[in-house]
């Protein structure tokens, strides 16, 4: 069964709420999450970050 979920392609990139909590007063972690967006999009996958729930909190 493990086999079997490895062998599946992932989709998505889960961002984990502690990446997030502290964006804004951090440069350093704004431009760490913004590189992980960025590979994931050019990879094609849909990025879900914990802890954002809103349209503004997503752009930032």
């Amino acid at each position: 069964m493990a086999a079997l979920l490895l062998a599946l392609p992932p989709d998505i990139v889960k961002l984990d709420r502690g990446l997030v909590r502290d964006v804004h007063e951090h440069a350093g972690q704004t431009l760490r999450i913004r590189n992980m967006v960025g590979f994931a999009a050019h990879s094609g996958l849909r990025v879900i970050a914990e802890g954002v729930e809103t349209v503004a909190g997503a752009r930032t």
